[in-house]
């Protein structure tokens, strides 16, 4: 199974944020989000057996359990890759909670030698791959609906029925929302 943590999002700013950029000219060839992938990655854990999700799930209560709920809010495009075939997102604004929940995920993640993709952390909203860039017109996108964050999840990326899907395995509260994990079936 392919796994990695992240935070999601509610359905209606993911709803919000797939209205804001559905005019943009960037993603009239490009692979587009659905806006049920919508999701920060904090870890790529990569390649994992089921044996491992406990395992796993523990870390991330451990990672979770002095956070508290905060508020994250994307602010602006930019992209990765080259203007041609470029991977489009929505940046997220600093936030000092989110930088220390990485920050304390990772080491809990490093601790454990759990090996996991330690690029640097860029938080960011993947919305569309392969698409054409000019960067001159990524101005900031117009989505003043920041949204609340109170858990990590664990997500499983797959293919369902040839379509690109993240589905959550697990999920652990910020430890001052509720201690216990929640299994999907």
């Amino acid at each position: 199974m392919r796994l990695f943590i992240g935070l999601s999002m509610p359905e209606d700013s993911r709803i919000l944020l797939s209205k804001a950029i559905s005019t943009l000219p960037n993603l009239n060839s490009a692979k587009v989000t659905f806006p049920e992938n919508y999701h920060i990655t904090l870890a790529f854990l990569g390649q994992r057996e089921p044996e491992a999700i406990d395992a796993i799930v523990s870390l991330m209560q451990e990672a979770a359990k002095t956070v508290s709920p905060f508020m994250l809010s994307p602010n602006r495009l930019e992209y990765f890759g080259g203007e041609k075939n470029a991977i489009l997102y929505a940046a997220i604004l600093p936030a000092d909670p989110l930088t220390i929940l990485n920050r304390n995920l990772c080491n809990v993640l490093q601790n454990a030698n759990q090996t996991f993709d330690d690029k640097p952390f860029r938080p960011h909203i993947t919305l569309a791959k392969k698409a054409k860039i000019e960067p001159a017109s990524l101005a900031p996108i117009h989505f003043n609906y920041p949204f609340w964050v109170d858990r990590l999840t664990l997500y499983h990326s797959t293919r369902v029925d040839g379509v690109l899907r993240y589905l959550p395995i697990a999920e652990v509260p910020f430890s001052l929302s509720s201690p216990d994990p929640l299994y999907f079936a």
